[in-house]
């Protein structure tokens, strides 16, 4: 009888530890905080395939080289829905490019995409009220 106890309570603590973080996650929604100050613009755009989508809202801040990636960073100057929209609608616009997966949760989202020699993807994340991370990853096809 005892050993049917612990292993009850056993099962009841993972499921309740497992339902808590669902739960959590489920209930994350727009961020509260107010955004810090944004990191400053490049001084010079950042190499990008032709035709890569550029919307007005986006400001680069950096741009690296990872093997034979290359990764820039930026911000969207809107909410996640507003990046999201944004980016979905310049690549399905923008000639030569295809999206290839397209992901939107609550605090983040990505969009994985390949054209003009190239595949990648735009990872988007939601800090704060008004502003979206952007991470661009580069690679040759």
């Amino acid at each position: 009888m005892r050993r049917f106890v612990a292993l009850a309570l056993v099962a009841t603590t993972v499921l309740g530890a497992c339902s808590e973080k669902d739960k959590g996650e489920e209930e994350q929604g727009a961020p509260t905080e107010a955004c810090p100050a944004a990191s400053p613009a490049m001084s010079t755009a950042p190499t990008l395939p032709a035709n890569f989508p550029s919307p007005s809202e986006t400001t680069y801040t950096s741009s690296s080289k990872a093997g034979p990636s290359t990764v820039v960073m930026a911000y969207f100057a809107d909410d996640l829905d507003g990046a999201y929209t944004t980016y979905k609608s310049a690549f399905e616009s923008a000639s030569g490019y295809t999206l290839t997966k397209s992901e939107h949760d609550p605090r983040d989202a990505e969009l994985d995409w390949s054209g003009q020699s190239t595949t990648g993807e735009v990872k988007m994340d939601w800090p704060c009220k008004g502003r979206t991370e952007l991470t661009i990853t580069i690679r040759p096809a």
